[in-house]
């Protein structure tokens, strides 16, 4: 039998953070990352103009520490070198 996969998300891990060990800075960072793209912040919609169909999208927190907002950012940044 095969085994299921996880990958294991930076929000996963800061589950288990205690927040009184950070900075203020670190606070705000670390509790923006563990929203990113959740409903807490919100979502949009955007319908296919041909079949109508709906793609709801949660928003993100764009936090400059953040592994999701900044992957296409780090991406371009690399290809560069």
């Amino acid at each position: 039998m095969m085994g299921v996969i996880r990958l294991t998300e930076l929000q996963d891990i800061f589950k288990h953070i205690k927040l009184k060990s950070l900075s203020p800075d670190q606070a705000k960072a670390f509790h923006m990352i563990r929203l990113c793209r959740t409903s807490a912040l919100g979502s949009h919609a955007q319908v296919c103009t041909e079949c109508g169909s709906m793609d709801v999208s949660f928003n993100s927190c764009r936090n400059r520490n953040c592994p999701k907002c900044q992957h296409s950012a780090q991406e371009e940044w690399v290809e560069a070198q």
